[in-house]
């Protein structure tokens, strides 16, 4: 399971696969000096990669039906690990949804990794300020310097000036910090899918049926992976 930071909307807390704060330049004077922050690491390579959200829906009073997201239990690295999550906090009413996330993630020295996607829209990162990117990127090349951890994490702030627009409430900007970007499910360019549960009893396994309109785009992400290509990491 991964765990999540939102720049806006979700209020997740953090668990082990999280970079702490022991990753950051604190002030703390007990920090080993051969130690490198995160912000201060060299970015190492940049690769396109699929996650699995999970949320959940559930019948209220009078009739309504109501989505939540869930807690610690958002992000997934197969769907495999999503279904299972699913069955651990079935209750009754629940119908889960497991949408596929094109995402983008950023290698930095020692393995450790930021990850960015976005939930509740159909083109995440759609309203990213490219020119000003690929302007970034360009100068980094004149200059002959690297990008680190800073870099990422001020270009993708969701109040910062790399968009065009702030993104929504409702189409929330994710960025994960990891401590290891091994075994992630490279994003490939065939469609991506989602589940929907189908609940047969409670002695039985969910069933998942595949949504018949689940669309969503990764024209964006995979232009923004084109422009840090050009910094041949």
């Amino acid at each position: 399971m991964l765990c999540i930071t939102s720049s806006k909307v979700l209020d997740i807390k953090l668990e082990s696969l999280l970079i702490n704060d022991m990753f950051r330049n604190n002030g703390n004077d007990k920090l080993n000096y051969d130690f490198i922050p995160f912000e201060k690491r060299q970015l190492q390579s940049v690769k396109l990669i699929k996650l699995y959200f999970l949320h959940r829906g559930r019948n209220a009073w009078y009739g309504t039906w109501t989505r939540h997201f869930i807690p610690d239990m958002s992000l997934y690295k197969s769907l495999e690990e999503a279904q299972k999550s699913a069955e651990d906090i079935r209750k009754q009413g629940n119908v889960f949804y497991i949408e596929e996330l094109p995402a983008i993630l950023f290698e930095f020295e020692d393995n450790v990794g930021m990850i960015v996607t976005q939930i509740n829209t159909e083109t995440p990162l759609s309203e990213f300020d490219f020119k000003k990117l690929n302007n970034f990127i360009e100068t980094k090349i004149n200059i002959k310097d690297d990008i680190r951890g800073e870099n990422i994490e001020f270009i993708f702030n969701h109040k910062g000036e790399y968009w065009k627009a702030i993104p929504d409430n409702k189409d929330s900007l994710i960025t994960i910090f990891i401590e290891s970007t091994k075994n992630f499910e490279l994003l490939k360019t065939t469609p991506l899918k989602g589940w929907k549960s189908k609940s047969i009893g409670k002695d039985y396994f969910l069933q998942w049926n595949k949504f018949d309109d689940y669309k969503i785009s990764q024209t964006y992400i995979r232009k923004i992976y084109k422009i840090f290509g050009n910094f041949n990491l």
